[in-house]
């Protein structure tokens, strides 16, 4: 089914799922679309959900649909993202519930009050036992530059090997992580939370930090308040280790892009 993602209608979905509420659904709306997947809310006798299908890219880039299952059970426990409704791995398939709220805009992190809730959120998250082990970025790295297979690809692929040997790496502060903070995966309801958990597991919490700052060009007044809103978490944020993952994460991003487009 995935290979047929872009032509294939919501009516034709709904009704090759053999689960009578899903396929008794209204919709609701399309959201934006991206390489990965498309997904709609839908209304349901059970409420508003979200219906997620698979392009083929997911495997192309390594994403481990069950384990994220399983890091979806565990971050709905502790009501920091969305409970799995139903899924179906195999054909590409996932239903979450849909969380209430808004999702967050560029000039939330204007307002020093988000940004300390931010790093409220993250310390929170770094704190939850890690529940899937993930890739290491080398790994990552090394995996993105032979799906695209060019030399403009390992031109990167080689300069972000050479940050990484300059990053001191210490595998023993590997906390669970979401691995892709933007504002467009945080749902305001009163308290935050965070949806697309698909390339969660562990990871360094330096790196998740770099992450944020770096999808969003964060200044220094920026990254500091959500610094403060993350003081008190098990491990400390150095600025010029995270300064280090930044430039990693934007050579990362470079090449997922080249591998989606």
């Amino acid at each position: 089914m995935a290979a047929e993602v872009s032509s294939i209608s919501l009516s034709q979905l709904l009704a090759s799922i053999d689960e009578p509420v899903w396929r008794e659904a209204t919709l609701v709306a399309e959201f934006p679309g991206g390489p990965v997947s498309r997904s709609w809310q839908l209304d349901t006798a059970s409420g508003p959900v979200v219906l997620r299908l698979d392009t083929a890219l997911v495997k192309t880039l390594g994403l481990d649909r069950q384990a994220e299952l399983v890091v979806l059970e565990s971050v709905a426990s502790v009501g920091i993202g969305p409970e799995v409704l139903w899924a179906d791995p195999e054909r590409g398939l996932l239903v979450t519930r849909l969380l209430p709220g808004r999702t967050w805009e560029e000039t939330d992190l204007s307002d020093l009050h988000n940004l300390l809730r931010l790093g409220a959120l993250l310390r929170r998250l770094h704190s939850i036992p890690v529940v899937h082990e993930s890739p290491d970025l080398r790994t990552s790295v090394a995996m993105y530059v032979d799906a695209i297979g060019t030399e403009k690809a390992r031109s990167i692929g080689l300069r972000a090997e050479k940050l990484l040997a300059e990053i001191s790496i210490d595998s023993s502060c590997r906390v669970f992580c979401h691995r892709d903070v933007h504002c467009g995966n945080i749902i305001d309801h009163g308290e935050l939370r965070l949806i697309d958990w698909e390339y969660a597991g562990s990871g360094d919490p330096c790196f998740e930090l770099a992450v944020v700052a770096e999808q969003h060009q964060l200044d220094e007044s920026q990254l500091g308040g959500i610094l403060d809103g993350y003081a008190g978490a098990a491990y400390s944020i150095e600025i010029s280790r995270l300064n280090q993952f930044r430039g990693l994460y934007a050579y990362i991003a470079e090449l997922w892009s080249m591998v989606a487009h």
